[in-house]
């Protein structure tokens, strides 16, 4: 692969040390509890929209299982528009032309609570994904097993398959 090939980062750095995402790539976000994890996704997964979008390539999926979907939307809007909550909604009808502009369609938010592995397949088969990302991983239901290590290894290698078929896939733990 040439260097600026796949999904590039916001931040130089991550560029540097990891390169870009591309189909079969799958890789972990770790972090204790309310450090961030998702307002660092969103800054750097809405980057990669705008690139899908640029490039014809399908959406960016995140299926969000930890925090209030409308909240997780908000941090897009300003991750997309580099603005504050204030400057976000001093003029609503703005952003959104802005946001629909900038990546209309390319960042799907499905508004599911619990979701399982059949509900995911379901929604990646419709849109084709450039990029999948789970936050929180370690939630998702329809796996089964008789010991925890045995689950999370289930769905671990569950994500790496989706990532071979459709594309890169940033879990969240």
């Amino acid at each position: 692969h040439d260097s600026d090939s796949g999904l590039r980062w916001r931040l130089p750095s991550l560029n540097t040390r990891l390169g870009s995402l591309r189909k079969g790539d799958f890789g972990f976000v770790f972090a204790r509890p309310e450090s961030g994890k998702t307002t660092f996704l969103c800054s750097e997964v809405s980057a990669m929209a705008e690139q899908a979008k640029q490039q014809g390539l399908g959406p960016v999926i995140h299926f969000n299982n930890e925090e209030q979907h409308d909240k997780v939307k908000l941090r897009y809007y300003q991750a997309v528009l580099g603005v504050t909550l204030a400057q976000l909604f001093s003029n609503r009808g703005k952003s959104d032309a802005m946001y629909k502009e900038k990546v209309g369609g390319h960042i799907l938010l499905p508004n599911l609570t619990n979701f399982s592995n059949k509900q995911v397949e379901k929604i990646l088969a419709k849109f084709n994904p450039s990029l999948i990302v789970f936050d929180q991983i370690d939630k998702i239901q329809g796996f089964d097993a008789d010991r925890d290590d045995l689950r999370l290894g289930t769905i671990y290698q569950w994500a790496r398959e989706l990532a071979k078929q459709y594309g890169p896939v940033i879990g969240v733990t």
